[in-house]
């Protein structure tokens, strides 16, 4: 005989007695539950139980944007990415909201594993992990089914924080959406054999909402553009795009100024290495090495790397028309990057790899020949360094232009020169406004003490 229940209409037959639960009648009954649960309480206690939530999730979106600044401090853009947090959690908490108001039997079609994603293309997993606990902690706040949901949207975050460390190609994308879809039908076949549940064919219907699930994990791609945009962050899917050397403004550096154009990948991969030694942004600072010089093509003849035998402007100029000459290269880089529409991460490589040093060379010939010499004249704009990696590449930069004048360079002449040049600029206080410590100084310098000599080894004269 077919056990009727009442629910909104009268005499709605939800299961009979005998025939097999499947997952409509499971999702039926559960829904019946929280409706029933809620009809007991008075008006009063259902809005003192909004409110609570509400509030919570306040705490969540603005305790999570903290939390995520705070375990990325070697980033330079903790304030975009607190904000790049709490819209995310927002956007996450809405979708929750929408799918738990409108379509309650589909809650496995919320894309779980976006807002780790997104976090890992813009930062690194310690974030996206603190992203994931807030929004894990959201769900069981919103949807009815919280312990269950919460579950699964812990073991589908922790296992794509888990396999995927970085989000940089295309490609990442696909074999991401992959994963869900493996952990997300591993959920569910676990889940089924718990309930004791055989797996049928009429249980299977779970999975195209788990399909669903793993296909708008390719949402995460607008998303980050949309940011991009929006906040002005740089993910690691644009800094690679940028890498590449047939770019319009780096191929136009290749050609124009060849010199200057090798110099700025000996000096990205100096910078990198030296960064990824002390745990900053490695990718980070090898495009702006790649793009820090960009403002050399104005006027290529003033600098040396340019330069052919006996072809020296500077030799008919004064010295302070040569200083400015040379620090002209910085403002008009800046110009370049704008009109190329660079991100704003890498024009502040541009304006700040020199911060507000002297023209030493220049500075030094005008004071022997006029006595009025002033400093300002021969001081590039600034600032400093802001930032670990931006002081990275003022180390790099200076490393590898000055190996280059060392006329028999040997591990004891390179050490030396790295050691001078950086003790330089630590004494005219060049790294004073940003986060580098001593410790991580002398790191870098062991870095492309390394590398240089790797680069200036003795060859067999074959």
């Amino acid at each position: 005989k077919p056990i009727k229940i009442w629910t909104n209409e009268k005499g709605e037959l939800i299961v009979a007695q005998g025939e097999k639960v499947g997952p409509d009648q499971v999702q039926a009954l559960e829904i019946l539950r929280t409706k029933s649960k809620d009809s007991l309480l008075s008006d009063t206690e259902l809005f003192r139980i909004d409110l609570a939530k509400f509030l919570l999730i306040v705490l969540i979106l603005f305790g999570g944007g903290v939390a995520v600044s705070k375990s990325a401090t070697k980033h330079a853009f903790s304030i975009r990415l607190n904000i790049v947090t709490t819209s995310l959690i927002g956007l996450f908490c809405l979708t929750a909201v929408f799918t738990e108001l409108y379509i309650p039997e589909h809650l496995s079609i919320i894309p779980l594993a976006i807002a780790p994603v997104v976090i890992l293309a813009f930062y690194d997993r310690e974030s996206a992990l603190v992203v994931l606990l807030a929004t894990a902690g959201l769900s069981s706040i919103i949807v009815s089914d919280s312990w269950a949901f919460l579950i699964r949207h812990l073991v589908v975050g922790v296992g794509v924080i888990y396999w995927v460390k970085t989000i940089r190609y295309w490609s990442d994308f696909l074999r991401l959406s992959l994963l869900v879809l493996s952990i997300n039908a591993g959920f569910e076949t676990l889940l089924f054999m718990l309930g004791g549940a055989e797996i049928s064919v009429d249980a299977l219907w779970v999975l195209s909402d788990v399909a669903v699930q793993s296909f708008l994990t390719f949402l995460a791609l607008p998303i980050i553009l949309l940011f991009e945009r929006l906040y002005g962050t740089l993910s690691e899917l644009r800094l690679v795009e940028l890498s590449d050397i047939n770019k319009p403004l780096l191929k136009k550096l290749s050609n124009e100024t060849p010199g200057t154009f090798q110099h700025s990948l000996q000096v990205a991969n100096l910078a990198e290495y030296a960064a990824e030694t002390i745990g900053a942004d490695g990718l980070l600072v090898k495009v702006g090495a790649l793009y820090h010089d960009v403002g050399k093509m104005n006027d290529p003849q003033f600098f040396i790397e340019n330069q052919h035998p006996g072809q020296n402007p500077h030799e008919r100029l004064a010295a302070r028309i040569s200083a400015q000459k040379i620090i002209e290269h910085v403002t008009q880089g800046l110009v370049t990057a704008k009109e190329y529409r660079l991100p704003h991460a890498l024009q502040q490589f541009i304006l700040t790899h020199h911060g507000d040093s002297r023209v030493e060379y220049f500075y030094q010939k005008s004071l022997r020949d006029d006595d009025e010499t002033r400093e300002s004249d021969y001081k590039y704009p600034g600032p400093p360094p802001q930032t670990k990696e931006e002081a990275i590449l003022m180390m790099a930069d200076a490393a590898e232009a000055s190996s280059k004048s060392l006329k028999a360079p040997d591990e004891e002449s390179i050490s030396a020169m790295v050691d001078k040049v950086i003790d330089k600029q630590m004494q005219e206080g060049q790294f004073r406004e940003s986060n580098i410590t001593i410790q991580e100084i002398n790191l870098c310098k062991a870095a492309f003490k390394s590398r240089l000599n790797n680069i200036h080894h003795i060859r067999i004269a074959y």
